[in-house]
Order: C-alpha cells, then structure tokens, then sequence
C-alpha cells in the first residue's frame, strides 16, 4: 500500500557511504516525501557511485557541497536553502526509516498541525 504525497522533505548529508545511502533512499521510496542528497565532497570514484545511486530514485535530487567548509552542518544548509515544503527533517546517510514511517509521520502532523519536526 503506497502512502500519499506529504508536503516534507528529507535533507541527508553524505560523505562516502553508498552503502548506507542507499539503504537510506530504499526505505524513504514509500513515504511519498521529496529528498535531497547533499554530497558533503565525497572522493571522486565516490561521486560517480552516488549519481548513479540517485538517479535510480525519482524522489531524490542531489546537490554538492562547493563551498569551501566541510561538514554535516555546512550540508544540511545547503540542503535547506533548496527545500520548499512545509516540513523539513534531517536524516544522516547511515540511518534508514522503518516501514510505515510515513504513515506515522502523517498521523503526528495531523494531530498537531504546529509540530515541529
């Protein structure tokens, strides 16, 4: 059963883990929210990986970091200034989301409609 659209983005940093990423945009397909990837200046085989990863999910959209700091943080803001929904949550590449998390999202926001997520 496929969850409708929620007016939410995921902005998750990397940094050379495709496998974890990956693993990461498997279980966020479901939610029916938007992505963006920030690659946080990954080694160059790894940044030809990671558009290949991405480009197999459709909700996802992958920016760089090209400012000249480093960091979750720096890349989480580059993120942000892209995002345009209602709500934002932050996730890291090696983390990943339990089916029905979506569902579960919705229910929370629909119950406080000024949650902060």
């Amino acid at each position: 059963m496929s969850e409708s659209n929620l007016d939410a983005t995921i902005i998750i940093p990397h940094f050379d883990d495709l496998k974890g990423l990956d693993r990461m945009l498997s279980s966020t397909v479901s939610m029916g929210v938007s992505v963006i990837v920030v690659d946080d200046k990954s080694d160059s085989t790894v940044r030809v990986g990671l558009k290949t990863l991405v480009s197999n999910y459709s909700h996802v959209q992958l920016l760089h970091n090209r400012s000249p700091k480093k960091g979750a943080g720096v890349a989480r803001n580059i993120g942000l200034a892209e995002c345009h929904t209602k709500w934002v949550l932050f996730a890291d590449a090696d983390d990943w989301f339990l089916e029905g998390a979506g569902q579960i999202l919705r229910d929370k926001l629909s119950e406080n409609k000024r949650a902060d997520v």
